[in-house]
């Protein structure tokens, strides 16, 4: 019986055990000067999925109508609509109070001097019986809808799953916050609001009980239409549909699911909210639909004579001047963020 040397034995392979990498944090002194990042925490994150669905069952779906091209334009066009509706409701409901209040409060006083007291004291009164009552609402109600929603929507374009910024609770505490604490003096405004106003109408824009409409259920269009929906909020602001296209897209442009065909209903969606803002505040006045501004939900009605000739060497100096600033607050700003990041390590 010959004996085996074991050495010469073929081993069976030993399958490999994945060994999870170790994570690695940067130094936020130093984040802001290597390229490409060494840390790799990102990498234990997930996002949304942009790659566009392809299903058998999606891609063999049939379109809506024969007229598919026009109907796809049509949830656009409501969100628009209501947008600029949402967006007139509220100016008129914050004008409507802060009309009131300065009203009663001089009411009270009447030109009496020993009456001050007491005008002050309603107008303090009121004023923190408004802001009172927003705050509750946004603590206790919707609590998604603290802050003005522009970094929950960027970071939701960009792929984080921010839950509860698109419930009904934060769209009510939204609308009625804002004016809320618009009306008791805060020094905020209805454009950063707006925006994500817009956003919650666009996704409950596409579960709208209308025939077709469950054809736009789907995460691709749903979030198309947050993107238009933040667009036409900032557009109604601002009275501007261009700058609300761009807002959107500057926000979200590294992510794939931006294509020139989404602008494009953008666009459309941006230009119905102001058109659609400008009517309803013109019928709201009284003055019917001869006449309409679309800024006044942000620059108010304002008398703008005709330029001539001789504003345009001021118009040059200020332009200069403006740009000389913007430039000088851009780098003082970016050398404050690393100086902060220098000495504030934890």
């Amino acid at each position: 019986m010959s004996s085996v040397d074991p050495n010469t034995l073929v081993q069976p392979e030993q399958p490999q055990v994945a060994v999870a990498e170790a994570p690695v944090a940067i130094d936020p002194r130093f984040s802001k000067k290597i390229y490409p990042r060494i840390d790799n925490i990102y990498k234990s994150k997930r996002s949304l999925n942009y790659d566009l669905l392809r299903t058998k069952i999606f891609r063999e779906r049939k379109p809506l109508t024969k007229c598919h091209g026009l109907v796809v334009w049509m949830p656009y066009a409501i969100l628009g609509s209501l947008v600029g509706l949402t967006a007139s409701i509220m100016s008129y409901i914050e004008e409507g109070l802060t009309e009131w209040k300065k009203n009663y409060v001089g009411q009270l006083i009447d030109g009496e001097q020993e009456n001050m007291f007491n005008g002050w004291l309603f107008y303090a009164g009121f004023s923190m019986a408004c802001v009172g009552l927003s705050s509750l609402m946004t603590v206790y109600y919707g609590p998604g809808a603290n802050g003005s929603g522009v970094a929950e929507l960027i970071g939701y374009m960009n792929g984080v799953n921010y839950p509860g910024i698109f419930s009904f609770e934060t769209f009510i505490v939204k609308v009625f916050g804002v004016v809320l604490a618009v009306v008791g003096g805060l020094c905020v405004g209805k454009e950063g609001p707006l925006a994500h106003i817009g956003a919650i109408i666009g996704v409950y824009v596409c579960y709208l009980p209308l025939p077709g409409f469950e054809w736009f259920q789907n995460d691709e269009w749903k979030r198309n239409l947050i993107a238009a929906g933040t667009s036409a909020g900032v557009s109604a602001a601002f009275g501007a549909p261009i700058g609300g296209t761009l807002f959107a897209y500057e926000t979200s442009k590294p992510n794939t699911f931006w294509r020139f065909s989404v602008i494009w209903k953008v666009f459309f969606t941006c230009a119905i909210a102001t058109f659609s803002l400008a009517i309803c505040n013109s019928l709201i006045e009284g003055e019917g639909v001869i006449t309409v501004s679309a800024g006044v939900l942000k620059f108010g009605n304002t008398q703008v004579d005709d330029p001539s000739l001789t504003s345009i060497p001021s118009s040059l100096i200020t332009g200069i001047f403006c740009g000389l600033l913007g430039a000088l607050f851009i780098t003082v700003n970016t050398y404050m963020g690393v100086t902060r990041k220098t000495y504030i390590t934890k």
